[in-house]
């Protein structure tokens, strides 16, 4: 892990083959007047198999990239998370495990980036649901709402109360 990359990932459980290691534990001269592409070769020389950064100008850095193409490292680097440590940790937590079993070509490059959201309300999107099963949407409401009202006075009767409250079912 890049000097710069959040330290909380180190206390994220990874798989038992999976050991992620600080340059300043690696080798603390490494996290001070040495450029990214000392780093990659060194890495490589010490039989480290990737390194992970949040710094993605190495990616356009023409003298990184030699470096990297030298060397039998894979590169991730977390893009569009800014400094926000819970986001750069929580992108590398979901594509780490499959990184690590793509080991098809090295050196190979990874920019993880996070994807957009997608919020709706909860009637527009019953409104897709009821279109996609091309049924009416009022039809398709009074038919679940009324199979959910039947479970519950049988189940739960005490959620009678917000259901009455809430006035959809």
């Amino acid at each position: 892990l890049d000097q710069n990359f959040p330290v909380q990932t180190q206390s994220t459980l990874w798989p038992e083959d999976l050991k992620l290691s600080r340059l300043d534990e690696i080798d603390p001269s490494l996290t001070h007047d040495t450029e990214d592409w000392e780093i990659l070769l060194e890495l490589e020389h010490r039989g480290f198999d990737g390194f992970i950064t949040n710094d993605t100008r190495i990616l356009r850095s023409p003298r990184e990239m030699v470096a990297l193409s030298a060397t039998g490292l894979t590169f991730v680097a977390t893009d569009g998370v800014g400094g926000n440590p819970l986001k750069a940790n929580g992108l590398l937590q979901v594509h780490l495990e499959d990184i690590v079993r793509d080991t098809a070509v090295r050196p190979m490059t990874y920019r993880l980036l996070p994807t957009s959201k997608s919020a709706m309300s909860a009637s527009k999107r019953l409104a897709d649901v009821a279109a996609k099963r091309n049924e009416p949407l009022g039809e398709l409401r009074r038919r679940e709402a009324a199979a959910i009202h039947t479970i519950v006075a049988d189940t739960r009767p005490h959620l009678l109360g917000l259901l009455a409250r809430r006035g959809s079912i």
